[in-house]
């Protein structure tokens, strides 16, 4: 028996046709092949027909006044139902519907046995007013010829049985010719020849179930309304929400066995060729669905219930290469589903939706699957996280091919949207007058050589992305993340006399009073040496601080925020640089409200930012990351157990190496009083450090004391350091190997942090005796994980294939690709804009919500087809 039009059939079972000589067999060729010749060009070009159904109405008109079976006549009723009402359908409507014309007509053309053969066909060519007959004019064939009609088929053989009779090919069509708009009533003089193809069929013989366009609606697909109906109500309503939706879980099934070998019981993955299918008819009036793979020997497929049969079968042609996963019983393999496969192994979907099994969204995927190709990239001229296409990153997600690049590709997306909608204000409403610097290395070069010091790779690169913004005309905005000890404040400190050269100022805001007093310190030398005229500033300044920034006397100020609300009157304010370790984001807004011309915005952050600051206070920054070195071996010791401590320290002094012992602040103040800190050094230096050469750093020295200190210390003239204030902001010294941190677990977390990431071999945390084991764990693992410090969590989007904390870098690399494609097409004007704005916009209400209005504007229905034009060159 046969079912869905011919779909499944009997092994070796022959269609059975009506060969009755009464019926009318040549004025239904001649009625039904405009339209079977039509359907399989309509299907590739359904924009390009016009005036289908009012020509294909003409053409059945004549063929339901004949004398027909009844069963014929229903079918010929049935055809022009799907026929009628089409001219008005929407494009993407037209193929689900085309779809069924087709099947209509090969039902028909099965049961009559058509089309007829060449020998048997009248040719007839009608006028363009439907009326049969010629209008001789010239005596040639054709619009003007006249040719009497007649009944009597023809004898001459078609070119085409000539062809075929000598062993030739038929020629092929011009694969580079456009497809014309093809009017229908010019179409019945070119249906002597049989179609070259069967309708509906593509290149590798699968069925055209969907176009490739991905806002197609899921209603709009030849799926069943209660399906249609559970999708939506999952929120799958267009083909790109279920493409683009990750599996709940997975179910991985290895290796791919060979159909007919040996198979073990259980749930396996078979491959093979489908060779046949057949239904069997139960006596209690149910079918059941069985087929046959071949690889090595045949192996029998069944499936109970017919329903599911037909939406994986309808997808795989006969003889094609396919994979199935299902139980093995022995005997055959109950309800296989169709799968992908992955070099050797099968990776099943399991999507969790309520109402809808999942073998039902598989097989709805497999028939989706030959058309992902056509998928347009809409990021495929930014993409530069990989090599990875749209198209592929959307089979890997469903079971073919690298599982973690199409991950990383739909993150990469994910973050460029986000990007994409955040940098909008800043750079795609207007653009906003800032500063161009004109950059001079003189002073540079002399603050290089004095602080003998040169940049590494990864600070050289970060300090070019900067120099690049400097020159532009557009503020800069850029987060310089980095752990401690990896060179930010350096490439900071540079970057300010860059800009001091230029004939601008820079204020350098800290978090607090004690922090600009050590940037201060740690700075100052630097730049008188340089040449640049640095200043501390209370929170308060008074006149003559306020004068002399008026006049440019003074290039650098070191202060905290207060400044900026302080009313001071710049001679020229070129550069804001900002170190934050709390409240990120204030000084960025408090920079917005500087009139034109704005200074530049340089943001460091005293440690490894949270992904959630990324996304949210700092979310339409340009980022670089200085990645820093290997995490220090980190020890633990209680503090009777502190000689052991000291022993390993005083083993690195004699090795060449240097040490240095730090203490926390309490209240913002040191631990230990002037007093204090010179008996810990001489006990020291008696016992622990015996015959090393021991300097203090304390907060209650002056100024120049410190700095001669920390110059001694960074060239060597002093093997270990006490230090009781802050050392982190001090530049890096090179031979540092060892950090012994007293009560360490008193210090405060981001300062800990801080001090971790110096660039030591190994940190010694000394707690009290009475501090518990999982207290020291969770210190230990504090220094070691490379993460933030946690600050709190923002309101991140619902990312679905973004991991915020793994995908860093990913996350810098979109955010600059955004930001670099607003700056060079601030409207999103461009043609290649259209793609990723219509992107952009399906994937907002995914990552904040149904309600969440998309800040980026709408794709114009001309911007497609605009694109650059190139001025010619004069010769």
């Amino acid at each position: 028996m046969t079912e869905g039009g011919g779909q499944l059939a009997a092994p070796e079972a022959e269609v059975e046709t009506i060969e009755d000589p009464g019926l009318p067999l040549q004025a239904l060729d001649r009625g039904l092949a405009p339209i079977r010749r039509v359907v399989p060009y309509a299907i590739e070009h359904p924009s390009s027909v016009r005036y289908f159904e009012s020509n294909a109405g003409r053409w059945l008109e004549p063929l339901l006044v004949l004398e027909l079976p009844e069963s014929i006549r229903e079918l010929l009723v049935s055809l022009g139902g799907q026929i009628a009402g089409f001219d008005a359908l929407a494009e993407d409507a037209r193929a689900m519907r085309l779809a069924r014309i087709r099947q209509g007509v090969m039902r028909l053309d099965a049961l009559l046995g058509l089309p007829l053969p060449a020998s048997e066909r009248r040719i007839r060519r009608p006028h363009r007013d439907g009326r049969d007959g010629r209008d001789g004019r010239d005596g040639r064939e054709g619009r003007g010829s006249e040719r009497p009609a007649s009944d009597a088929p023809s004898d001459r053989p078609s070119k085409r049985d000539r062809n075929r009779r000598k062993g030739r090919r038929e020629p092929e069509a011009d694969a580079k010719r456009e497809p014309e708009e093809l009017d229908l009533d010019d179409l019945d003089a070119a249906l002597e020849a049989e179609p070259d193809a069967e309708p509906g069929r593509r290149e590798g013989g699968s069925r055209r179930f969907w176009n490739g366009n991905p806002y197609t609606a899921i209603s709009d697909l030849d799926i069943e309304d209660g399906l249609v109906e559970s999708l939506e109500a999952a929120g799958i309503v267009t083909v790109r929400d279920l493409l683009l939706r990750p599996p709940a879980s997975l179910e991985v099934l290895r290796p791919i066995h060979g159909a007919g070998r040996t198979l073990p019981e259980g749930r396996i993955a078979v491959g093979g060729r489908l060779k046949s299918t057949w239904s069997v008819l139960r006596p209690n009036g149910t079918r059941s669905i069985h087929a046959r793979l071949q690889g090595a020997g045949p192996l029998t497929l069944a499936w109970d219930d017919a329903e599911t049969a037909s939406w994986w079968l309808d997808g795989v042609g006969i003889d094609e290469r396919v994979v199935v996963a299902g139980t093995w019983d022995g005997e055959r393999l109950e309800d296989p589903e169709v799968v992908f496969d992955s070099g050797k192994s099968v990776r099943l979907a399991r999507f969790g939706v309520d109402g809808v099994p999942d073998a039902r969204i598989q097989a709805l995927l497999f028939r989706l699957m030959p058309s992902v190709r056509q998928l347009r990239d809409p990021v495929a001229n930014v993409y530069r996280a990989g090599h990875v296409s749209l198209p592929e990153a959307v089979e890997s997600l469903h079971g073919r091919g690298d599982a973690e690049a199409g991950r990383a590709r739909l993150a990469y997306d994910e973050a460029l949207v986000v990007g994409l909608g955040a940098g909008w204000e800043r750079l795609g409403a207007g653009k906003v007058k800032g500063i161009q610097h004109a950059l001079v290395h003189t002073r540079l070069d002399r603050l290089l050589w004095s602080a003998d010091t040169r940049l590494n790779d990864a600070q050289q690169l970060a300090f070019d992305d900067i120099k690049r913004d400097l020159r532009r005309s557009r503020p800069m905005r850029r987060v310089l993340m980095g752990p401690a000890g990896g060179g930010k404040g350096l490439v900071a400190l540079l970057t300010s006399v860059l800009v001091a050269e230029s004939k601008c100022q820079v204020l350098w805001i800290c978090s607090d009073a004690q922090q600009a007093e050590m940037r201060f310190t740690y700075c100052e030398a630097l730049l008188r040496d340089a040449g640049v005229v640095g200043r501390l500033s209370p929170d308060k300044p008074n006149g003559a601080l306020r004068d002399a920034l008026k006049r440019g006397e003074i290039h650098v100020l070191f202060g905290t925020r207060e400044l900026l609300d302080a009313d001071i009157e710049w001679r020229r304010l070129g550069l804001v640089v900002s170190f934050e370790s709390a409240q990120f984001g204030e000084v960025s807004e408090k920079v917005d409200q500087i009139r034109s011309p704005r200074p530049d915005l340089l943001v460091v952050p005293c440690f490894h930012p949270p992904v959630s600051v990324l996304l949210t206070s700092w979310s339409d920054h340009d980022l670089t990351e200085i990645p820093g070195a290997e995490p220090p071996e980190v020890v633990v010791k209680s503090g009777g157990n502190r000689v052991s401590a000291y022993a390993a320290a005083r083993h690195a002094i004699m090795g060449g190496g240097q040490v240095a012992v730090l203490f926390p602040q309490l209240g913002g103040r040191d631990a230990l009083d002037p007093g204090e800190a010179h008996r810990v050094v001489a006990a020291l230096g008696a016992e622990a450090l015996s015959g090393a050469r021991i300097a203090l750093l304390h907060g209650a020295m002056p100024r120049e004391e410190r700095q001669r200190v920390l110059d001694d210390f960074s060239h060597r003239r002093a093997d270990a350091l006490v230090a009781t204030t802050p050392l982190e902001d001090a530049s890096p010294v090179p031979g540092l190997q060892i950090a012994v941190i007293e009560h360490a677990h008193r210090m405060e977390p981001a300062r800990l942090k801080r001090l971790c990431g110096m660039g030591v071999r190994q940190v010694t945390l000394v707690v009290d005796d009475d501090t518990s084991e999982q207290r020291a764990d969770e210190l230990r693992a504090f220094v070691r994980n490379a993460d933030a410090v946690e600050v709190g969590e923002g309101a991140l989007p619902a990312f679905r294939f973004l991991e915020p904390a793994r995908d860093v870098a990913l996350l810098v690399k979109a955010r600059n690709m955004a930001l670099e494609i607003l700056a060079q097409d601030a409207g999103l004007r461009s043609g290649q804009s259209a793609d990723l704005l219509r992107a952009a916009h399906a994937a907002w209400a995914s990552l904040f919500g149904e309600d969440a209005a998309c800040p980026l504007p709408e794709a114009s229905a001309d911007q497609a087809g605009k694109r650059r034009r190139r001025r010619r060159r004069r010769k």
